[in-house]
């Protein structure tokens, strides 16, 4: 094999009577088989094939060039020697006229892209297996991040219960405040009523010992006059 191994193919169909030619594909313009697409060798004229009649295996993939711009492969098909019926590919500029020397077997080169696909599969899988990887390690995280959330929600529900609790205990000590601040006014009024007949009271004692006084002052002077007349 020599040249840079060319990625770009084509479906051609081989002459089946020179074996070594790339039919060309042509459309038919006869009144028979209008618009039909057929492949004749541009070799030997004789050999011509509709395309619809193509069996799937005389099909070959030919490569472009891997030396060169020069295009499409040239096809050779050796006859003799220990691989009679072995496919060659080769630089479609002939030796001599500029030809880059590009040349590869068929089975060469089918085995370097079997190598290759094989290759892009191992590259896929891998990329495949990391992404795999990337997912499982964010979904780990992710569990642990809703198990956090979870024990914090755990928490956070016990604090309520306990607020909760403390909430229903000053409740308790509140209404008994309130009943205390009922009986304490009430008390307060008592009092209050109390007060107020005992200075009523009072009061009158006050007025009831001013008036004796006035009367014995009253009396005493009574008395006392008449002695100096």
């Amino acid at each position: 094999m020599k040249g840079v191994w060319e990625k770009r193919y084509e479906r051609c169909l081989i002459c089946s009577f020179c074996n070594s030619r790339i039919c060309h594909r042509k459309q038919s313009r006869t009144l028979k088989n209008p618009n039909r697409w057929f492949y004749i060798c541009p070799h030997d004229k004789k050999f011509n094939k509709w395309e619809d009649d193509v069996k799937p295996h005389e099909w070959i993939l030919v490569p472009y060039c891997g030396g060169c711009s020069a295009g499409l492969c040239r096809v050779k098909r050796v006859f003799s020697g220990s691989h009679p019926g072995r496919i060659m590919f080769l630089c479609r500029v002939k030796e001599g006229d500029g030809s880059c020397g590009y040349r590869v077997w068929q089975d060469e080169l089918e085995t370097m892209e079997a190598a290759r696909q094989a290759e892009e599969n191992r590259k896929r899988d891998a990329e495949e297996v990391e992404a795999m990887i990337s997912n499982q390690n964010q979904l780990k995280v992710l569990h642990e991040h809703i198990s956090s959330t979870k024990d914090r929600l755990f928490q956070i529900e016990a604090e309520v219960s306990c607020c909760e609790v403390e909430m229903g205990l000053l409740k308790l000590q509140l209404e008994k405040l309130s009943k205390n601040k009922e009986v304490l006014e009430g008390k307060h009024m008592i009092a209050s009523k109390e007060l107020e007949q005992s200075q009523k009271l009072l009061e009158e004692k006050e007025a009831e010992q001013n008036a004796a006084f006035d009367r014995a002052r009253a009396s005493l002077e009574d008395r006392i006059v008449p002695a100096y007349i």
